[in-house]
């Protein structure tokens, strides 16, 4: 995975900046006018999409070596 993460570098940033404003939110005292449980699951979600289009790359790539 780590070969697809350097090959696709806009995604794997995309990730670490999730994850960073999952943090940030996750750690907030305030509910950002109720929006903040909604933005950390979608945030969660689209990593989680992010990390699968990764994986079914690295598939791909990983057959059509053979």
């Amino acid at each position: 995975m780590r070969a697809e993460t350097r090959q696709h570098p806009r995604i794997a940033k995309a990730i670490r900046e999730l994850e960073d404003a999952i943090k940030f939110l996750d750690a907030a005292r305030h509910g950002f006018g109720g929006y903040k449980a909604r933005a950390i699951s979608g945030s969660r979600a689209a990593v989680a999409s992010l990390r699968h289009a990764l994986a079914y790359r690295a598939e791909k790539d990983e057959h059509h070596k053979r």
